[in-house]
C-alpha cells in the first residue's frame, strides 16, 4: 500500500518512475512466490484464489499505466478548439447581426463551452487538474493493514 500511495502522490516524473519501478519489483517478487505456492499446492483453492487476485492486481496496474500515457489525439483537441472558436465567432456575429447583445445568453454559452473544454482537457490528464481519483480507500486499507500487522506482534 505504501508503494501504491507513492504512485498516486508522485508530483514529478522521477518520483512516478520510482514508484512504478518499486511496484513492478514487488509484483515480480509476489509472482515468483505465488508460482512456488502453485507448484507445491496445485489443488489448493486458496492458492488458486490468491493467484487470481494477484493476477487481477497486476492487470490493474498495467491498465493504470496505459491510461496514464493514453491521451486524446491532438487532432481531436484541434477540432475542439476550432469548434470553440467557431461557436464564439457565431455568437459574436449573431449579436452584430441583430444590433444588440443578450448578455445572459452570451455569458452562459461562453461558460458552457469553456466548461466542456476544460472538462475534456482535465479528463485527458488524470495526474493533474481538478478531477482526481480519491486516495481515501487506499489510505484506509493502509491503516487497516498496519493495525492488523501490529495486533499480530
Amino acid at each position: 500500500m505504501d508503494v501504491r500511495l507513492e504512485f498516486y502522490r508522485a508530483a514529478d516524473d522521477r518520483a512516478l518512475a520510482k514508484a512504478i519501478a518499486e511496484t513492478e519489483e514487488l509484483q515480480v517478487q509476489l509472482w515468483s512466490r505465488a508460482n512456488l505456492l502453485a507448484e507445491n499446492y496445485a489443488r489448493s483453492n486458496p492458492v488458486a484464489l490468491f493467484l487470481q487476485a494477484l493476477n487481477d492486481t497486476i492487470d490493474s496496474h498495467a491498465r493504470r499505466l496505459v491510461v496514464q500515457d493514453d491521451h486524446v489525439p491532438p487532432i481531436v483537441l484541434a477540432v475542439l478548439f476550432l469548434a470553440t472558436i467557431a461557436a464564439m465567432g457565431l455568437v459574436g456575429y449573431g449579436c452584430g447581426l441583430f444590433g444588440r447583445r443578450h448578455f445572459v445568453v452570451t455569458a452562459l454559452l461562453s461558460i458552457i463551452v469553456a466548461a466542456v473544454t476544460l472538462v475534456i482537457l482535465d479528463l485527458d490528464r488524470p495526474r493533474r487538474g481538478f478531477m482526481r481519483v480519491s486516495k481515501e480507500a487506499f489510505q484506509n486499507l493502509q491503516q487497516e493493514l498496519r493495525r492488523s500487522a501490529e495486533s499480530r506482534l
